[in-house]
């Protein structure tokens, strides 16, 4: 199979999930009562909204840098891909109900970079052969 639609797929959902964090910016310049707080499971979350917004806001940039390197065909955005989808599936729990939004929006990537990398590579490659 052609990587390209593979890296294609996996830059439009990065580009999708860095313009949903990076839209978040706009709930700081907000005056406060203008909208409803949003409700997370933890409550230190919400006791600290911008804090997590401006987390939010970072992953976002990362992941705009990610989507230009897979444009670019980097294997080190193909890698940042994997990273960032293993700390979104560790920190997903913490950011319900909105961490299900993230694990939707990383899943896809994670998985056809996972395949593009390990192309051609087999598990019994990894094992020293028995005597």
């Amino acid at each position: 199979m052609n990587h390209k639609p593979m890296v294609i797929i996996s830059a439009i959902f990065v580009l999708l999930h860095a313009i949903m964090e990076i839209s978040g910016l706009f709930f700081l310049f907000i005056p406060p009562g203008a909208y409803e707080s949003p409700r997370f499971y933890l409550e230190w979350l919400n006791k600290n909204v911008a804090l997590s917004i401006l987390i939010g806001v970072s992953a976002g940039l990362i992941r705009l840098t990610t989507f230009i390197g897979l444009l670019k065909n980097k294997l080190w955005a193909g890698k940042m891909v994997i990273y960032m989808s293993i700390i979104t599936y560790a920190s997903a729990p913490l950011y319900l109900p909105f961490g299900a939004v993230d694990v939707i929006l990383t899943t896809p990537p994670f998985i056809l970079m996972t395949i593009l990398l390990n192309r051609g590579k087999k598990l019994s490659d990894s094992y020293p052969d028995n005597p």
